[in-house]
This record gives structure tokens, C-alpha cells and sequence, in this order.
């Protein structure tokens, strides 16, 4: 305890002797001609002209003419120049008072600080001798290369070359404006750090907006954090953080990461995003949603493992034109969708938007309005922001449920379904068609029909309580059937080959779509 306490006093006592040696040394002067004014106090002044020249600690002070009073103050006119030991700074001006004690230079008129490559104006500034520190109350301009910084106060260090600018900065550039009201600036490393409330203006349509981040203007680097968000002339990116090279095109989006397609009405959501700019592509994980808003103001919520989103561009036969470029949309491994009247699963899915079409790829099965539509493939048309029609391919099956053990089926090679205001009302099987369907008299069941045609046209109604149910079946070619008594069918007569009802699965709500079964 008492080594601690002799080290302590040690220490301060080196402290004060230090700056007792900094603040003791004198002031040396000199200029062409001198003038001793005596004041009523008997105190004398200095009176210099011509050439004066002060020194104190290494640092030089230049003026026309001078008062220099008895406590080492100093009064100067003229051409003010403040130039430290090492001679890579410059601090000028026209008129300046010098406090000994505190060793700080109030510079006013016309104040220029010339550091390196950097140059800072302004009408009014103070200058710390012992910490090489600037600060300015008034409006200043700071010139970098090709950054031009305007900020109604702050400050420059110049020994570790960062400035901080204080309310109304504006940092002016030929490839982008920043405006906030708080920023370092390093002109050393020449990056730039947000500090509060930031936007930046790259061109007509592309603006950035950040309440912290980053920005190095050689290497083109940055990292925007705090409520980030990037809007382009048809999208808008918003992430807790954005960080972006512009030299190589790519950026990440972490946490919270939302990607608004505001001319399809399609939002992006993940908790990490890796973006494109060459090819204005971006890959979403970890929780990746699409949500999609159609014209009907019903919403579609998808969720895979992963979601790639961008634009393809396709070579175009023409001579006279060029390639096609069109958005799409593609997502895999473990695709689950929701919406009020269509619910799906499969394992990829791709979305073109050149010709509104939606691929279900490997064991998809989609749920619609009470009916359960399964095959090898499925590719739905969108039509003006609506379902039109809907192809299955390989081993096609619709099941709707009758009661709680009997469904009605239709299977098939091929099946095309059509829509009506997003409800199916009419399905085309093709090739190999086989029907189980119950007749009912009211509620009452009547009687069961099994049959077997090469196609089948189908049609669909609206019940009363708003779900699309079989209506009417119609048999072309080669029918072969048979009505039994109701309850003649039982066990596996109540279904056709590869039958598998799976409504335990499916996604009932937004939420579900997270959940793989």
C-alpha cells in the first residue's frame, strides 16, 4: 500500500513539473523596431513593428506589429502566421490574441489552417498550443481532395489528423452530398465517421440514410448501422447494418435486413443479405421471408432456407435488339407459403417476372380453398397481379375432403387448372384419368362413384361459406365407371392409388410457414 502510494505521488508530482516547465518558459521576441510603453500601473508594454516574430515551446507566431504585455499576452495585427516546431502547419489570419497561460491563440479575420493535403477557412478560431487542437464557433469550410466539409462549429486535431464537425455539416463530393449534424473526419486515413442522424445523396434516385457508420473515400468501404437504409429508384434496402465496397460491387446486410421491391410489391426479409450491385442480385438467409402484396390487397408469405432475388438477363434472338432483362425470384430448400386462399410447400421454387410464372420443383403440394393439388411439378400464371391458371405435371392428384373419412379424387398424367379472382373454377386432367366422388342429396350421403377416363374437365363452385368445392365432373373417352351404394366402399376402395392426405402440414397461418414438416 505504501509503494502504491509513494508511485501515485510520484507521478503527480512529475505531472505538475511538466506543465509548471511548460507554462515557465519564456516567450522570445523580436521585430524590427521596439517600443517600451509605460502604463499607469507602472506595468510596461511591448511595442513591436515590422518582421515580429514570437517563439514559445517550439512554436512560431508571425505578425506585422504587436503588443506584448507583462504577463506574456499577446496582442498581433496583420498578417498572422502560426507555424509548430515540425513546419507542416500553418495557422493564418488577421488578428490574434495569445493567452501565455493557457498558451492558446484566439486567430479572427480571414482564418486559414493549413495541415497536409487539408485546408480549413473560417472567421474565427482557437488553437491550443500544448494539445495541437483547433476549435472554431463559427461557419468553416475544410478541403480534402475532392471532399469539400462545411459545418457551422468544431474542432481539428493535429496530431492524430481527425477533425469533428458540429450542426449543419455538409460534405460535398463529385460522387455524393452527406448532410447530418454530427461527423469526424481523419484526414489521414481519409474516412469519414457518422455520428448522428446522417443522409447521403449518391445521384437522382440512389440515397443512403444512417444515424451511425463509416465511409472510406480511398477504399470505398463503408458500414452503415442505426436504422440504415439504402433507396434506389425501384428498391429500398434497410438493415440494422449495411456495409458496402464500392469498388468490387458487394454488400452484406446484417440483422433485421429488408429488401422492398416497391414496383412488384414484394418486401424481402432476412437476418443476413448478401448483395450484388454488377448483377443487382442479393442472397437472403437465416428467417428468409418474401412477402408479396397482389392486387387483390391479399398477402403471400413464403419462407426457404434461402431466397435469391435480381435480375437474369437472357440473350435476345433479335439482330435488332438487345438481351431481355427481367427480375425474378427463386428460393430453396424447405419452400412453405402462406396465404388466405392458397397455402403450398415443396422443396425449390423459382418466380420469373418476365412472364409472371411460379415453378414448384421437387414434391410440391399446394392447398387451395378445401383442395389439396399434388404432382411431380406445378407452375402457376399470374395474370395482372392474379392467379390465372395453374399446370401439373407427373402423376397429378386432387383431393378434397368429403367427411371426415371420405374424399373426393381426381388423378391424372397431366392436370391444367383456370382461376377466377384467385379461386379456382375449372380443372383439365389429360391422360389417365381416375375419379373417386361422393353424391350427396343435401347433406345426405347418396351414393359413390368410381371412375376411369383418359380426361376429365372438372368444375368448381362457391359454397356459402366462401370455399370452392367439386361441382360437376364431365368424363371425355373411354369412360369406365361404377356408382355403388353409399356406404358400399370402405378401406382402400375410399382411395385411388398413392392417395396421401396431408393437412397436417399444411402452413395454417404467416407463422407456420417457419415450421417444416
Amino acid at each position: 500500500m505504501k509503494l502504491f502510494q509513494f508511485l501515485f505521488l510520484t507521478l503527480s508530482l512529475i505531472v505538475v513539473i511538466c506543465n509548471s516547465v511548460f507554462s515557465q518558459k519564456k516567450i522570445t521576441y523580436k521585430g524590427d523596431y521596439t517600443q517600451v510603453l509605460k502604463q499607469p500601473d507602472g506595468s510596461e508594454i511591448q511595442k513591436l513593428m515590422g518582421n515580429v516574430e514570437f517563439v514559445d515551446n517550439s512554436t512560431t507566431m508571425y505578425c506585422d506589429s504587436a503588443y506584448f504585455f507583462s504577463n506574456h499576452d499577446i496582442d498581433a495585427y496583420g498578417e498572422i502566421r502560426i507555424v509548430p516546431q515540425d513546419g507542416k502547419t500553418t495557422l493564418t489570419g488577421k488578428l490574434m490574441h495569445y493567452t501565455a497561460s493557457d498558451h492558446v491563440a484566439e486567430i479572427n479575420q480571414n482564418v486559414m489552417l493549413v495541415d497536409d493535403k487539408s485546408t480549413l477557412t473560417t472567421e474565427s478560431l482557437f488553437y491550443d498550443l500544448k494539445s495541437s487542437i483547433a476549435n472554431y464557433p463559427t461557419k468553416a469550410v475544410m478541403v480534402n481532395g475532392t471532399d469539400n466539409i462545411v459545418s457551422d462549429e468544431g474542432s481539428y486535431n493535429r496530431n492524430n489528423k481527425i477533425a469533428y464537425f458540429r450542426n449543419n455539416v455538409v460534405v460535398t463530393n463529385p460522387q455524393y452530398i452527406i448532410h447530418t449534424d454530427s461527423m469526424n473526419y481523419s484526414t489521414k486515413i481519409k474516412t469519414v465517421y457518422f455520428l448522428s442522424p446522417t443522409h447521403i445523396k449518391v445521384n437522382d434516385s440512389d440515397s443512403i440514410y444512417c444515424e451511425r457508420g463509416w465511409y472510406n473515400t480511398i477504399s470505398g468501404i463503408s458500414s452503415f448501422r442505426q436504422n440504415a437504409w439504402l433507396k434506389s429508384k425501384e428498391k429500398i434496402i434497410k438493415s440494422d447494418t449495411l456495409y458496402y465496397e464500392k469498388f468490387t460491387g458487394i454488400g452484406k446486410a446484417y440483422s433485421h435486413t429488408r429488401i422492398i421491391d416497391t414496383t412488384q410489391n414484394i418486401t424481402i426479409c432476412g437476418n443476413y443479405a448478401l448483395l450484388n450491385r454488377a448483377n443487382q442480385s442479393a442472397i437472403i438467409t437465416q428467417k428468409a421471408l418474401m412477402i408479396q402484396v397482389d392486387k387483390s390487397k391479399d398477402s403471400l408469405f413464403m419462407h426457404s432456407d434461402t431466397i435469391r432475388y435480381g435480375f437474369k438477363v437472357e440473350c435476345n434472338d433479335s439482330l435488332h435488339s438487345g438481351p431481355d432483362t427481367f427480375k425474378y425470384v427463386k428460393s430453396y430448400y424447405h419452400v412453405r407459403f402462406f396465404r388466405s386462399d392458397l397455402q403450398g410447400k415443396c422443396d425449390s421454387m423459382y418466380y420469373s417476372f418476365k412472364d409472371s410464372t411460379l415453378d414448384l420443383i421437387r414434391d410440391p403440394t399446394l392447398w387451395a380453398e378445401g383442395n389439396q393439388m399434388r404432382a411431380g411439378n406445378i407452375k402457376l400464371f399470374v395474370h395482372n397481379q392474379l392467379l390465372d391458371r395453374m399446370e401439373m405435371t407427373a402423376s397429378s392428384f386432387v383431393i378434397q375432403r368429403d367427411d371426415s373419412i371420405r374424399f373426393n379424387q381426381i388423378k391424372g398424367k397431366n392436370m391444367t387448372g383456370y382461376f377466377r379472382n384467385n379461386s379456382i373454377h375449372k380443372m383439365i386432367v389429360k391422360g389417365n384419368g381416375q375419379t373417386i366422388y361422393f353424391l350427396r342429396d343435401g347433406k345426405k350421403l347418396s351414393a359413390a362413384k368410381k371412375t376411369e377416363s383418359s380426361d376429365i374437365i372438372m368444375y368448381f363452385k362457391k359454397t356459402e361459406t366462401g370455399k370452392m368445392t367439386l361441382d360437376k365432373l364431365t368424363y371425355i373417352n373411354a369412360v369406365e365407371g361404377t356408382v355403388h351404394p353409399p356406404l358400399k366402399l370402405s378401406g382402400p376402395d375410399l382411395q385411388l392409388k398413392d392417395f396421401k392426405w396431408l393437412d397436417d402440414i399444411r402452413p395454417k397461418s404467416k407463422m407456420d410457414v417457419f415450421i417444416w414438416k
